[in-house]
């Protein structure tokens, strides 16, 4: 009976054994099906680094972005729910022509009275400043989009020029504003010349790109957002966390190539179809930060010099 008894206790742990080596399997299995066939996952494109790390970063982006098709890589490194993380924010007026975040020139239908739903394309040019760092952390963006102006959207990508621990970073992002910025894995330095294209597709969709002419890379994202398309913009800009922060010693920054489609028609930025606003950064009492330079190259070319943090 003893005997008995014996086999059958083995009989038993032998079958549980087997029981969760199957069900082992399985779990594994779900999960890789899981992730291969994850809606976010970056497609391959000639950007430098296409992975995503982690599951955590796979489901960072999902959340933030809450996009339809990325089609470069976010990078892991920057966590999107970070306090840290900073906005590049629509221009903070003081009045026509002068801001305290952004310098550089704006268009629109109207300065006075903008059309909604008139803007579907903007594109411009930079080469990334050289910044000159001290001890004091500071920061600076390049970049071109839709709204912002006289509305509460962006939809922008650009280059970033930080001085962070007495050292230049450089960085390459887009934002959906209100929704957070994603840096993204299209590597830039200083000396490099930039391209930036910010699209209406149709139904509430915008392909943004972001080229490094000098390397040749591109980081390509198509994203949603209900905005109201009533201006085209070409900044430089303080970003914004928590209050606008001290701008980066960019020295002079060149952009290129400007121009807008407006109601079909495409032109540079002071085309005689629309109105242009030359803007200013200045501080709250009226001290100027980073200045703007007149058109040049029939008016899509300019060049914004800085003056203070």
């Amino acid at each position: 009976m003893k005997q008995i008894q014996k086999g059958s206790a083995l009989i038993v742990i032998l079958i549980v054994i087997a029981i969760l080596a199957v069900a082992g399997f399985l779990l594994l299995k779900n999960k890789n099906a899981n992730l291969l066939s994850h809606p976010n996952l970056p497609a391959q494109s000639n950007t430098a680094d296409q992975s995503i790390k982690s599951d955590s970063d796979l489901t960072n982006a999902q959340k933030d972005l809450d996009n339809t098709d990325v089609d470069g890589a976010i990078d892991p490194e920057l966590n999107q729910n970070d306090t840290e993380v900073k906005s590049f924010a629509p221009r903070i007026r003081l009045k026509n022509g002068t801001s305290t975040n952004w310098s550089g020139y704006a268009a629109q239908t109207s300065l006075s009275s903008p059309q909604n739903n008139a803007i579907s394309d903007v594109k411009g040019s930079w080469v990334v400043p050289a910044v000159t760092c001290t001890s004091t952390n500071t920061y600076s963006s390049a970049w071109v989009g839709i709204d912002g102006y006289s509305d509460n959207s962006v939809e922008q990508t650009g280059t970033e020029h930080d001085c962070i621990g007495g050292k230049p970073v450089y960085s390459a992002w887009y934002e959906i504003y209100p929704k957070p910025s994603f840096r993204v894995n299209l590597p830039v330095k200083a000396g490099d010349n930039i391209s930036a294209e910010v699209k209406y597709v149709a139904n509430n969709q915008f392909r943004l790109t972001l080229t490094n002419t000098t390397t040749g890379q591109t980081f390509i994202t198509n994203q949603k957002a209900k905005a109201q398309r009533q201006s085209a913009e070409w900044i430089m800009e303080a970003p914004w966390s928590g209050g606008v922060l001290p701008l980066s010693n960019f020295g002079t920054i060149s952009f290129s190539n400007a121009n807008a489609t407006i109601n079909g028609h495409t032109g540079s930025i002071n085309d005689s179809t629309w109105q242009n606003d030359k803007i200013t950064m200045t501080n709250e009492s009226g001290t100027p930060k980073a200045t703007p330079s007149d058109l040049s190259n029939g008016g899509s070319s300019f060049n914004v010099a800085w003056n203070s943090n």
